[in-house]
C-alpha cells in the first residue's frame, strides 16, 4: 500500500508549522519538564527560593518550603513576631524584644 500525500498550500503549510511551533513554545513554558518528548522534570529548587534556612522539596511544577521556626510565608520570608502569636512568653515581668 502507497502512501498518501496532502498537497497544502504555502499559507496553509505556515499556519500548520506556527501552530506547532505555538504549541511547543507552551508546552515547554507551563508544563515545567524539558528534555526530549517533555519528560525531565524541572527542578524548581534549584534555584533556592526558599530563604531563612528553609529546606525545598520539588514538586512537579513547583515547590513547597518547609519552614524553620520563627518564619512563615510561603518562601518563609516573614519572620513570626513571637510577642505576638505568644504574649506570655516572657515570664517575672521581663519583656520579649523582636531583634
Amino acid at each position: 500500500m502507497q502512501a498518501k500525500w496532502i498537497k497544502l498550500d504555502l499559507y496553509t503549510s505556515l499556519i500548520y508549522i506556527t501552530a506547532i511551533k505555538l504549541y511547543y513554545t507552551l508546552l515547554f513554558q507551563f508544563c515545567r519538564f524539558t528534555g526530549t518528548n517533555c519528560l525531565t522534570n524541572i527542578d524548581d529548587c534549584e534555584s533556592e527560593p526558599c530563604r531563612n534556612g528553609a529546606t525545598c522539596t520539588d514538586k512537579i511544577n513547583g515547590y513547597t518550603c518547609s519552614c524553620v521556626p520563627g518564619f512563615t510565608g510561603s518562601d518563609c520570608e516573614s519572620d513570626i513576631d513571637e510577642c505576638v502569636t505568644q504574649p506570655d512568653i516572657c515570664k517575672n515581668g521581663g519583656m520579649h524584644l523582636l531583634l
